[in-house]
């Protein structure tokens, strides 16, 4: 019981609401550790392996959209011939040429 109750009584710090009352904080995933000096309570939000991919690609991020870096260039038979007309009257090329693949 005194471990449950320590751990109710951090939980309470971490969200800063009581454990047992209604709130809108959630803590999602939550790791002890203890050791023999001291037990360490962190609330640790799991990621998905798209959110992690996501957040490695982020150039810039201003709250409302992201800038994102893409390492692969797909070229496609039916859309790819618009997409280069416009980087050719836009006066571009393509970034990485050696990062693109095609399909027929």
């Amino acid at each position: 019981m005194r471990f449950f109750s320590s751990t109710v009584a951090a939980l309470s710090l971490l969200t800063g609401t009581s454990a047992f009352s209604p709130s809108s904080t959630t803590i999602r995933s939550t790791t002890i550790h203890k050791s023999s000096t001291s037990t360490t309570l962190s609330a640790v939000a799991p990621s998905t392996l798209y959110d992690k991919i996501w957040s490695s690609h982020i150039v810039d991020d201003d709250g409302l959209s992201a800038l994102l870096y893409i390492d692969r260039h797909l070229v496609h038979e039916v859309t790819s011939p618009q997409a280069f007309e416009g980087l050719r009257l836009a006066s571009r090329s393509v970034r990485r040429p050696d990062c693109t693949l095609s399909t027929v």
